[in-house]
């Protein structure tokens, strides 16, 4: 009688055991969201994937590069160019008259206004000047400057002429894109202004460089010339040119006019190439200067 007891005990155990519910795994809480002020600042922009991120309109001074080492927006209304609008350097040496006469297109192209330069003389009522001011005791760097941009005047101050054009073109990054070309020709001339602000900048590096290879690809004296209006647009006071290479040789040499004239015959891809005359590359020295850039050539020797 013993053993079918047990027999029958072991039968309700197992029954129950399969009946009982196995308990379920516990699964972790959700976290608890955190407000708003105890996230940590990101500069990530967490915008839905469908919304790209828009370039902010609503910074004057975003078109300026390099960056200036010291920028102070001003809360004044802004310089408005009108017709009485009128340069006025401090001096008439040819370095700064120079700056003047290239600050004088820029602001036409955009304007299309007269923007006369009058030398080291105010009009009588002075209601629209862009001062560029010389000055040796000034505390910028030699290629530094200060540039201040006020209701009613514009001035540059540096001591040196490589500062004033400089300052001249962070004002020109300032202007309108029609200052590049003469985009007046299309539609009317806009109302054109400039943030109130307070700018103080000089270089970083003594030696800002760009390289162009004339010797692979061929470029004209004209290319080269609006290369070098762009480069000076960004501060840069150098061009490495790339002369000579196994795929043409580009500077006449009068005393071997041989190589000038089958070197230069050809370029990468088969082209007709070029080579610039010596009176060609003095030109683009000279016209390097004015926008104090130096010409740094490069010829390539076997070996």
């Amino acid at each position: 009688m013993r053993r079918p007891f047990l027999f029958v005990c072991l039968v309700l155990v197992i029954t129950a055991c399969a009946r009982t519910p196995k308990p379920k795994t516990p699964q972790p809480a959700p976290p608890t969201p955190r407000p708003a002020a105890e996230n940590p600042p990101t500069s990530v922009n967490r915008q839905p994937p469908s919304v790209k991120p828009q370039p902010s309109t609503n910074n004057p001074f975003a078109g300026l590069l390099p960056l200036p080492q010291r920028l102070e927006p001003a809360s004044g209304e802004p310089f408005t160019f009108t017709p009485a609008t009128t340069i006025v350097p401090s001096e008439s040496s040819p370095l700064v008259m120079n700056v003047a006469a290239q600050l004088s297109t820029f602001v036409r192209r955009a304007t299309g206004l007269a923007a006369p330069i009058l030398v080291a003389r105010e009009p009588a009522a002075p209601a629209s000047v862009i001062a560029l001011a010389l000055d040796a005791s000034a505390s910028t760097p030699d290629e530094g400057y200060d540039l201040t941009i006020a209701p009613g005047r514009v001035t540059i101050r540096a001591r040196t002429p490589a500062g004033l054009f400089y300052g001249m073109q962070t004002l020109r990054q300032l202007l309108p894109e029609s200052s590049e070309y003469d985009a007046l020709l299309y539609h009317k001339p806009p109302v054109v202004t400039l943030p109130a602000v307070h700018i103080i900048d000089a270089p970083r590096y003594a030696w800002r460089g760009a390289m162009l290879d004339v010797a692979r690809h061929f470029f004209s004296i004209d290319e080269v010339k609006r290369y070098i209006d762009l480069i000076a647009l960004y501060k840069i006071n150098r061009l490495h040119l790339h002369l000579a290479d196994d795929q043409g040789w580009r500077l006449e040499i009068k005393a071997w006019p041989e190589l000038a004239r089958r070197g230069g015959a050809s370029e990468v891809g088969g082209g007709q190439g070029g080579y610039y005359t010596q009176e060609q590359y003095k030109d683009l020295v000279d016209y390097a200067a004015t926008h104090f850039v130096t010409v740094v050539p490069e010829i390539d020797m076997p070996g």
